[in-house]
C-alpha cells in the first residue's frame, strides 16, 4: 500500500498515448456561407431583346396603379360594364379589352408598357386573340368592306403585323354560280385570290387556337341597357387587379 500511495500521477494524455488513443482535435469552425443574390428575373417581351430585371413589388404595383387610374376615366353611364381582363402576350402583366357601346364605336384594347396606359382602337367590336400567343384578329367589316388585321404586342406597342381586305365586287352584292357574295381580295395591300387570302390570314394566325373575349350572342339587360355577359364595370377590373 504504501509503494501505491508514492507513484506519481500519471496525466491522462499520456494514458491515451500509451494505450495507442489520440486524444480528439477540436472540431472546426465551419466559414459561413454567404446568402446568394435574388436571382434576376429574365422579361420577354414580342420583338424586344430580352431585357434582365429584378422582380420589385413596387413595379408591379405601378401598372395595377396606372389601370386603375385609367378606367374609371374613360369608362360609360351608358354601358357601364365594358371591361374584360386578357393575357395577350406572355409576360404576367394583363391587357384589358374595352367593349364599346355600339358597332360604330368599337373595341378598345388596354396594354401597359414603359410607365403608361396605351389605348389600341380597333375597328367595329368583333375580334379574336390566342391566349399568351401574341396574337389578336380584328376581323370585321359593314356595308360590303371587310378587313382583317393581325396585331402583336411589338416595344410595348399594339402593332399591326399583317393584314388584308375583302371588298364586294360592286355596291349591289353579285354572286357566283354557288351562291356566294363576289369579293376582291387582297394581301399586305396586294390584289389576290380568295384561296391566297385564306391561306395567308391561316399562316399568321391559327383561329384553331383561338378565344373571344366576350360571348357575342349572351347578353344581360340591366338598369342602364343591355351589355355582354363576362364583362365587368371598372371598380370590379380594379378589384380583380388588386387580388393578382
Amino acid at each position: 500500500m504504501k509503494l501505491i500511495k508514492a507513484l506519481p500521477l500519471i496525466p491522462l494524455f499520456l494514458l491515451l498515448c500509451a494505450c495507442g488513443i489520440a486524444a480528439p482535435e477540436p472540431t472546426p469552425t465551419p466559414t459561413p456561407t454567404p446568402a446568394p443574390e435574388s436571382s434576376p428575373m429574365m422579361i420577354y417581351g414580342a420583338g424586344v431583346t430580352p431585357a434582365v430585371s429584378t422582380p420589385d413589388d413596387a413595379a408591379v404595383e405601378d401598372w395595377k396603379r396606372a389601370y386603375a387610374d385609367y378606367l374609371p376615366e374613360h369608362t360609360s353611364s351608358i354601358s357601364p360594364r365594358r371591361f374584360v381582363l386578357i393575357y395577350l402576350d406572355d409576360d404576367d402583366i394583363p391587357e384589358i379589352a374595352d367593349i364599346g357601346d355600339c358597332e360604330a364605336e368599337g373595341s378598345r384594347i388596354l396594354n401597359y408598357s414603359d410607365g403608361a396606359v396605351h389605348e389600341t382602337q380597333l375597328y367595329r367590336l368583333s375580334f379574336s386573340y390566342i391566349p399568351r400567343g401574341n396574337l389578336l384578329l380584328n376581323n370585321e367589316g359593314n356595308m360590303g368592306h371587310y378587313i382583317a388585321s393581325v396585331y402583336s404586342i411589338v416595344d410595348g406597342q399594339m402593332t399591326v403585323i399583317a393584314g388584308g381586305t375583302r371588298d364586294q365586287t360592286s355596291e349591289q352584292a353579285e354572286f357566283d354560280e354557288n351562291g356566294n357574295i363576289k369579293y376582291n381580295y387582297t394581301w399586305s395591300g396586294a390584289p389576290v385570290s380568295a384561296e391566297e387570302y385564306e391561306a395567308e390570314l391561316a399562316s399568321v394566325f391559327d383561329a384553331s387556337l383561338a378565344v373571344y373575349s366576350y360571348d357575342l350572342y349572351n347578353y344581360v339587360l340591366g338598369d342602364n341597357g343591355f351589355y355582354y355577359d363576362g364583362l365587368y364595370t371598372a371598380e370590379e377590373i380594379v378589384e380583380q387587379l388588386g387580388d393578382m
